[in-house]
């Protein structure tokens, strides 16, 4: 995900509030792609006008927005296979933009996880982030579902292990 280095101008990401102001920014910039949707305290939907989505969450002992993403369950005859790709992505975490992939349960479907903090505060930043997690998403929810069939698996997209924009 992108990053920039912290100036004494750009805003910060350290309360709940600045998250929602970050997201309602965000959603003046990006507002054609995507709305966010308050689903509780603390929480956030964003829909994307062409389908999908994840969910936001603020981590305030974290000064971070986790973003969290369904990726599916991957079909039983590429299990493992899926899960040795996601363990690979995983051993990766800190080099691809605190981005890791987990699973809800023993048996349950895969989720993508990435979190934003301060040095994503800038708006800009913070919008590009946001549609490169659903990108993402995206990509990793197609090639886990075909994990049966590396041959048909898309191509990964050139940002995949670089975590950048």
């Amino acid at each position: 995900m992108p990053t920039a280095k912290r100036s004494p101008s750009m805003p910060d990401l350290k309360t709940v509030n600045d998250a929602a102001g970050l997201l309602a920014q965000a959603e003046e910039r990006i507002g054609k792609h995507v709305r966010f949707v308050p689903a509780q305290p603390n929480h956030w939907h964003a829909v994307f006008s062409g389908g999908g989505g994840f969910r936001l969450e603020w981590s305030g002992p974290w000064r971070r927005l986790v973003m969290t993403a369904a990726l599916g369950v991957p079909p039983a005859a590429g299990e493992r296979s899926a899960l040795n790709l996601a363990l690979t992505y995983n051993a990766l975490w800190r080099q691809i933009g605190n981005l890791r992939i987990a699973r809800d349960r023993e048996d349950g479907e895969l989720i993508l996880i990435g979190e934003l903090g301060s040095a994503h505060a800038q708006p800009a930043i913070f919008g590009v982030a946001l549609l490169h997690f659903e990108s993402l998403r995206r990509w990793w929810g197609e090639a886990l579902s075909h994990a049966r069939d590396p041959i048909s698996r898309p191509p990964p997209p050139p940002n995949l292990w670089a975590g950048r924009v």
